[in-house]
C-alpha cells in the first residue's frame, strides 16, 4: 500500500501515487478520467509493441 502524503485515508479514495506514495487526493471524477486516459496509453503501447501490459496495474 502507498504511504499517503493526505490528511485524509479512506478506502475507495482517488489519489495520485508517484514512486509508491499518494501525493494529492482527487475527486471521483478526475479519477475515473485519470484511468481512462492510463489505459488508453496502455492501448496505445500494446498496439506499438504488438504485446500485452496485463500484468500492470492498469
Amino acid at each position: 500500500m502507498p504511504r499517503l502524503h493526505t490528511d485524509d485515508r479512506a478506502v475507495g479514495m482517488y489519489v495520485i501515487v508517484h514512486v509508491g506514495s499518494a501525493i494529492t487526493e482527487v475527486d471521483e471524477a478526475e479519477g475515473e478520467q485519470t484511468l481512462a486516459v492510463l489505459r488508453a496509453m496502455a492501448g496505445a503501447v500494446e498496439a506499438e509493441l504488438g504485446g500485452s501490459l496485463r500484468g500492470s496495474v492498469i
